[in-house]
């Protein structure tokens, strides 16, 4: 029997991140998919035109039929309003075991927000406790740290705020920090931080979704019992192969 995820985010219209990404990624990895959609979101390459979170019972239903199948990892993307993480809190809860990936989505990559302050905040406070790992970006943890991180220095100094707040692993993904490598700081409770370094690529930054299938790759291999750093080595090579595969079509 293959083994399944349990994707929670939003859906992208253009099909260049959101659950599409997540999607190939497990399919890539020869796993099933339960979904759970957050919100649904009207995107091009270039802009986002509308988003709709999706109604707090028919996210609840959605988590509440995935329970009738055994998952064996949950990658966390979009959460859209308090309502939302508080459901996600409660379903992790009943979980405990299951390896988790929350990746925290705060703007799309067509340059659209998503969450406001507030839910950045409140998403900490009540997932950070039950995931296995945040892989924030390098914007995304200087919003959740309100420090600079723009640097490799900065993005070990961020990882370790996030820790000292209650995570017990931080991946902070370094492909905005600043460099001519591109680095993941992999930060876990007591262990020395880890760097994972790639060749920047050349107009690397045009692909989306990355951060998407990066997450998506970890849990995959966290749920085939890879230990975590060589589950966050393994998916940057993933993330790497995908990016150069994409620039070249």
């Amino acid at each position: 029997m293959r083994k399944r995820l349990l994707i929670i985010g939003a859906s992208d219209s253009s099909g260049g991140a959101g659950i599409k990404a997540d999607v190939d990624t497990l399919s890539a990895f020869g796993f099933e998919g339960s979904i759970a959609i957050t919100s649904v979101t009207a995107q091009t390459n270039d802009q986002l035109i509308c988003k709709y979170p999706i109604p707090n019972q028919v996210l609840l239903d959605q988590l509440k039929a995935s329970e009738e199948t055994l998952i064996d990892g949950i990658k966390i993307g979009l959460l859209p309003d308090r309502e939302s993480i508080n459901i996600v809190r409660d379903f992790l809860e009943k979980t405990p075991n299951t390896p988790s990936i929350l990746d925290p989505v705060f703007s799309s990559s067509s340059k659209g927000e998503l969450t406001n302050e507030n839910t950045q905040t409140y998403l900490l406070e009540q997932l950070l406790p039950f995931i296995t790992l945040l892989t924030p970006n390098a914007i995304e943890a200087s919003i959740l740290t309100n420090k600079e991180c723009k640097s490799l220095e900065e993005a070990k100094d961020s990882a370790q705020s996030l820790i000292e707040r209650g995570a017990k692993a931080v991946l902070v993904k370094g492909g905005h920090l600043t460099g001519r490598l591109s680095s993941n700081v992999l930060a876990q409770t007591s262990m020395p931080h880890q760097c994972f370094e790639k060749p920047r690529i050349k107009d690397g930054s045009k692909c989306r979704g990355t951060g998407c299938r990066l997450a998506t790759a970890i849990c995959c291999l966290l749920a085939c019992k890879e230990r975590l750093s060589s589950a966050c080595r393994k998916a940057g090579d993933f993330v790497h192969e995908y990016i150069k595969s994409d620039l070249s079509k």
